[in-house]
């Protein structure tokens, strides 16, 4: 590392990253460090400083570089250093790492003070004794997970009673759409797509009816091993989507079906397998299983008398049909599900009001959940192959401004008057936010205040990066008055605050607006680091998010104490998770390419809880290009001009590209139904 290019936050990684994890030099996950984020740090580091830490012997003076930080900005990389260690495994509901982070959290919520937030519960989450005695910091859930298959069988049986069988998890493995028991002969259906760019219908008139369907993954594609209906592109079309074409063959009559990857293709995922948890999408109602290239192809050999290859180049044909292959051979398919159940906590802790106003509350909240290894509850971009995502950003950064706000809070209302009137304080944490707000909203169902005992809550979700001192402020049109409240604190932050009126957005502050609660939501913005295993402490900006942390305080305080209360107001319009992007140019070039504003409006409210393939819309707004062109509440968007259309991410960036007066022709599945919807953008109102 070039000492003279290092900056506050650089020293203060490099630190803690020393102190909990050795030198970053030896650990692959702090290789990143020597990336520069081009985040402005302020602060009063210099090079010469810098420089005077390293003695010509290369020994490194820790004490100074730490003595030189505030002390808060030490606490804070100490605590995001930790919660995005690979020991707590991404902190997905599914992980023993999830509830190490619970854990965590808990031991500093009562080592600063803090009482326990909720009763007491058993087993099942049911409250024991008396739920106004609040006793535990923990409010436990249950998370539904993934399919896990409890039983996998798969054998060829010919006439003569000779019998082929396939060893699970190396030959074949069961997928998480449907299970059963199941003897029938084989048909080919190519890809298993119903309507291709041209009208291609790879069934046919093909019978499937008592039949197993043998599917190849993908699309057709050319002799580069690339899309054919996508223009040449590495990537396949929404006419990939695999629950579509596994529904479209159960609808067809196909009693099972057996997946399969084809050869010869620039896929990564060309040579793997996919488990029972990371297939559960739609239920196709007949056992599936995927087999592998190396058994697909002996079975074929077997029963069509060709290799894999050779039925993946007929399947590529535009006039190709389905056919039965196999006279007198059977496959019999054994497959039984069981869905898995991830028990999950919510971490809360009170800092007890006084006064007149004890009995009213803020609450100052933050996921600390993450993606895991890639599969659990991702909104896009994340890696499913088995990569620990730190979340350092996404949120061990809001996790860690909660555990700092909740030492200087309990210190704050130790020193105030014993005549002070101040609203108590919940300071919560909550687990599944990436799989649809799932803690925030199973508290708010199951809340231990009422909605009208709230003043405030204010969200903390990825803090970490801050870049141009920019910050985003959303909410401030959730209550009368709370802009107008709202704005000396933000002219005096030192922070370039960008607020927006909405209460809503793909965060756990959407879930207490929802039930009637005024909001606010601090945000430094999106990056090329956002849900991939690259997201780690060492790019995170300690210093410029405790600028947030301090102006969080503020607020806090200020709504805390002041004796109005809030008066909830209800806002229109999206959430711009890009709203800070083109408040100027970069400073430097940063790893990746930064989003380009969106400067248009779709008019769509989307459904990030939202699992499948393609993006579904939660609600259309009024007098939106949307609602002109005719999208519903519940339309899946599966492409944009042809392209993919995955997820979240696809379709922003997508956005990104147009201007006010383009016509977009969408791909979109209405039930089981697919159509194309011409949409006219418009100007963004942002």
């Amino acid at each position: 590392m070039n000492s003279a290019r290092l900056r506050p936050h650089h020293i203060a990684a490099l630190a803690c990253a020393a102190l909990f994890f050795g030198p970053p030099a030896f650990n692959p996950i702090h290789s990143a460090m020597a990336q520069d984020p081009t985040a402005e740090a302020g602060g009063v580091t210099t090079p010469d400083q810098t420089q005077g830490w390293i003695d010509k012997y290369g020994d490194v003076d820790m004490a100074a570089i730490l003595g030189s930080l505030d002390p808060d900005v030490r606490a804070y990389m100490a605590h995001i250093t930790t919660i995005a260690n690979p020991f707590f495994e991404g902190r997905s509901p599914d992980t023993h790492g999830n509830r190490v982070a619970a854990d965590y959290i808990e031991f500093w919520f009562n080592y600063f003070g803090l009482a326990p937030a909720f009763p007491e519960y058993d087993s099942e989450g049911n409250v024991i004794g008396d739920a106004a005695s609040w006793v535990s910091y923990r409010q436990p859930f249950d998370m539904p997970g993934g399919m896990e298959a409890t039983k996998q069988e798969l054998t060829l049986s010919d006439a003569s009673g000779g019998k082929t069988s396939y060893v699970a998890g190396k030959d074949f493995s069961a997928l998480g759409v449907g299970d059963g028991e199941v003897t029938a002969p084989l048909t080919f259906v190519g890809y298993g797509i119903a309507s291709g760019p041209n009208g291609q219908d790879h069934f046919g008139e093909t019978d499937l009816k008592g039949h197993i369907a043998l599917m190849l993954r993908f699309e057709p594609s050319d002799v580069n091993g690339r899309s054919k209906w996508n223009d040449g592109a590495a990537d396949w079309s929404a006419r990939a989507s695999l629950d579509t074409k596994m529904l479209e063959a159960a609808r067809r009559g196909a009693v099972g079906i057996i997946l399969v990857n084809p050869p010869n293709t620039t896929d990564r995922r060309t040579n793997q397998l996919m488990t029972a948890g990371e297939s559960s999408w739609r239920q196709a109602g007949v056992p599936v299983v995927q087999m592998s290239l190396p058994a697909a192809d002996r079975l074929l050999k077997k029963v069509a008398h060709k290799s894999l290859s050779e039925m993946k180049k007929a399947a590529d044909e535009d006039s190709f049909k389905a056919f039965h292959i196999g006279d007198g051979l059977t496959v019999s398919i054994a497959t039984a599900l069981d869905r898995k159940h991830n028990w999950t906590d919510n971490v809360g802790g009170i800092i007890r009001g006084r006064g007149d106003l004890k009995d009213e509350w803020i609450i100052i909240g933050a996921h600390y959940d993450h993606v895991g290894y890639g599969h659990f509850g991702s909104r896009g971009g994340a890696r499913a192959d088995g990569t620990i995502h730190p979340g350092a950003d996404d949120n061990g950064s809001g996790t860690s401004g909660v555990l700092i706000l909740a030492d200087r809070l309990t210190k704050a209302y130790a020193d105030l008057p014993d005549d002070a009137n101040a609203r108590s304080i919940l300071l919560m944490t909550f687990s599944a936010e990436e799989s649809g707000l799932n803690g925030s909203r199973y508290y708010t169902s199951h809340p231990t205040l009422t909605a009208d005992q709230v003043n405030i809550m204010l969200n903390l979700d990825m803090i970490g990066r801050l870049r141009k001192n920019a910050l985003s402020v959303s909410g401030v049109g959730s209550a009368t008055r709370l802009a107008e409240i709202a704005q000396p604190y933000f002219d005096k932050s030192g922070l370039r605050v960008v607020t927006q009126e909405t209460g809503g957005g793909p965060s756990d502050h959407a879930s207490f607006n929802a039930v009637g609660i005024p909001v606010l939501f601090f945000f430094t913005g999106l990056h090329a680091q956002y849900h991939l295993p690259t997201d780690v402490a060492s790019l995170i900006n300690p210093v410029g998010a405790i600028k947030v942390v301090n102006l969080a305080e503020q607020i806090a305080m200020e709504f805390a104490t002041r004796p109005e209360k809030l008066e909830f107001q209800r806002t229109s319009g999206g959430l711009r998770l890009d709203a800070l992007d083109s408040l100027d140019e970069p400073q430097a070039a940063a790893p990746e390419a930064a989003p380009t504003p969106v400067r248009v409006r779709l008019g769509v409210k989307l459904d990030y809880a939202f699992k499948g393939t393609g993006v579904r819309v939660d609600s259309v707004s009024d007098d939106s290009p949307a609602k002109a062109a005719g999208l519903q509440a519940g339309d899946v968007i599966l492409s944009w001009n042809g392209a993919p259309v995955v997820d979240t991410r696809a379709l922003m960036t997508e956005l990104a590209k147009r201007s006010p007066g383009d016509n977009v022709k969408l791909g979109v599945k209405r039930e089981n139904q697919m159509m194309q919807i011409t949409v006219t953008l418009v100007a963004s109102d942002g």
